[in-house]
């Protein structure tokens, strides 16, 4: 597929996005450079929780602005490669506090495996409770489920938005085997994945009809 270059505001961006590590621009397949926007603020009673992420390819976080938070404005940096991911805020109830930053990758090339995996783990001593790991290569027919023509959407989000679907609705899984702690579930709404997963079979289902009612104007044409 040929990338035609784009630029993007990443404050506008952020704006209207979905999701957090929401995709800047349509390329997501091998090689590619992914940009991803991530946007948190604090409100009473909100909270973020934390889980661990595994990727085979190098992630590079730059900080675009916060106030109350770990990050700082301008900050880059890049960890290992199995990495917590939480939200540290000052005072999570403060709507004050905010963050917004990009998190970039660069897919790994074609012939070369990636593989990435999302970890739930106890809040009380840290022993891993459920674990989903996959390729960042979606089955072709998963694909076409999210994809609008050649432009995929991003497997990280779906596949984290699947992950902690499946571990909310799992209280067994949410009671730790080594501590015995009950932990809450995770706060998925907060971080948009699953809006991401559903506004992308909107996306392919739209497209997929368009499609259709084109190829059955050219039909009735012959």
């Amino acid at each position: 597929m040929r990338k035609h270059p784009m630029k993007v505001n990443v404050y506008q961006f952020a704006r209207s996005s979905v999701s957090a590590l929401a995709p800047m621009f349509p390329y997501q397949d091998e090689g590619a450079i992914v940009p991803c926007v991530s946007s948190f603020r604090g409100a009473p009673g909100r909270t973020y929780g934390a889980f661990q992420h595994f990727n085979t390819v190098d992630e590079i976080m730059i900080n675009f602005g916060a106030q109350g938070t770990s990050g700082r404005p301008g900050m880059v940096a890049s960890g290992p490669a199995l990495h917590q991911v939480s939200i540290k805020m000052q005072n999570p109830d403060d709507e004050n506090t905010c963050t917004l930053s990009v998190v970039t990758q660069r897919q790994a090339d074609a012939g070369t495996p990636q593989h990435e995996h999302v970890t739930f783990f106890c809040q009380n001593c840290q022993a891993p409770l459920a674990e989903r790991a996959f390729s960042s290569r979606m089955a072709e027919d998963v694909r076409r489920k999210y994809a609008a023509g050649n432009y995929d959407a991003l497997e990280t989000v779906v596949e984290s938005a699947g992950a902690a679907a499946e571990y909310n609705s799992d209280p067994d899984a949410q009671t730790c085997k080594k501590c015995g702690h009950v932990n809450d579930p995770f706060p998925l709404e907060a971080w948009g994945w699953k809006r991401y997963a559903e506004q992308s079979r909107t996306v392919s289902d739209a497209y997929n009809t368009l499609t259709a009612a084109y190829a059955a104007s050219k039909a009735g044409e012959a």
